[in-house]
């Protein structure tokens, strides 16, 4: 999310990849690089000391960025989008989940995701330029379209509940998105039948992608949900 990314509240160091680390264009922060959890966990992340009986599960690296992405131009302009991005190693349905918000090609937009594990979520919003360029991203399905007057209300409806993350019971990323939907949903900023439908949809087109990802294959796809009665774009697939 923007030329300067805000600081997450804990920082990590990546090891050296051989290419570049900055966080610069990153849809979301550094904080997340080479995190490892449980491969039994049923959070994002697992608890840091894994067993070395169990093999490890890498989260993606998103302070790299990738080359030859698409280009912001692409994307809708005011829109919102559910991002996906696969996990190490590649299992069905398992994605970490965020939202993106999209004003323009010039201004880039607002990212809302959390990052952590169970009863030490956090938070991890802000502007950035950058929503197309993180490794291991899946791709972005757009769920709304997001008048500018509107863009307030929406972020503002997306973190109410901010506070109490780690109250919720079985909380995790994908949860906060579907909370988050819902409560768009009913002020009538989304449109969807069922949420449950709609993450079956999401979840095939993150299995579908997940291996490109891991192999960075570019550029990523953008898609639409057609059950949230929103018409493709000539760039966007179907889903």
């Amino acid at each position: 999310m923007d030329s300067k990314e805000p600081p997450s509240s804990s920082q990590a160091t990546a090891p050296s990849t051989g290419s570049s680390k900055s966080s610069v264009e990153a849809y979301l922060s550094p904080s997340l690089q080479d995190h490892v959890a449980t491969e039994s966990s049923s959070m994002l992340l697992g608890p840091s000391n894994v067993s070395s009986s169990a093999a490890p599960r890498v989260e993606p690296n998103f302070g790299r960025k990738v080359t030859k992405s698409r280009p912001l131009s692409h994307l809708k302009p005011d829109s919102l989008h559910i991002v996906l991005f696969s996990r190490w190693p590649i299992e069905p349905n398992s994605f970490h989940w965020g939202l993106y918000l999209h004003q323009n090609e010039l201004s880039g937009g607002k990212k809302f995701h959390v990052d952590g594990r169970q009863g030490r979520w956090k938070t991890d919003h802000g502007t950035t330029k950058g929503a197309l360029t993180s490794s291991m991203l899946i791709g972005l399905v757009r769920i709304a379209d997001i008048p500018m007057h509107q863009v307030n209300t929406v972020a503002k409806l997306t973190t109410a509940e901010d506070a109490i993350i780690n109250e919720i019971e079985g909380f995790r990323c994908r949860l906060y998105v579907e909370r988050a939907c819902e409560r768009l949903k009913g002020q009538g900023h989304v449109q969807f039948t069922s949420w449950q439908v709609l993450q079956q949809d999401m979840e095939a087109f993150g299995n579908r992608y997940a291996n490109e990802a891991e192999q960075n294959i570019q550029p990523r796809p953008i898609a639409v949900a057609l059950k949230c009665e929103l018409t493709p774009t000539s760039e966007e697939k179907a889903i």
